[in-house]
């Protein structure tokens, strides 16, 4: 597979992400960090985010559009993302 077949195919395959297992999938990076200082959850996140979707060529603006959309979808129709927003207002520091 060309890396500009797989780019397309990880596209596609996030433009139709069941946004339940991705919930849970954010809450195990969440915990993973919790006990980082706040600005080196951000910056950890930052990085692992940009250097993903350079490895993967995916442009960052696109995941961001498409986890967007999915996120307002699912923030009215399951409990996953209220209930990390829930988690990260207590545990993080």
């Amino acid at each position: 597979m060309t890396t500009t077949n797989r780019a397309s195919v990880i596209k596609s395959k996030l433009a139709n992400v069941n946004s339940r297992q991705a919930g849970n999938d954010a809450m195990f990076v969440i915990d993973a960090i919790q006990d980082l200082p706040a600005h080196r959850q951000i910056a950890a996140l930052a990085c692992s985010f940009i250097l993903l979707c350079q490895h993967l060529q995916v442009e960052t603006v696109d995941v961001f559009g498409y986890v967007s959309k999915m996120m307002r979808f699912a923030w009215a129709h399951y409990p996953e993302f209220p209930a990390i927003k829930m988690y990260m207002e207590n545990e993080l520091k």
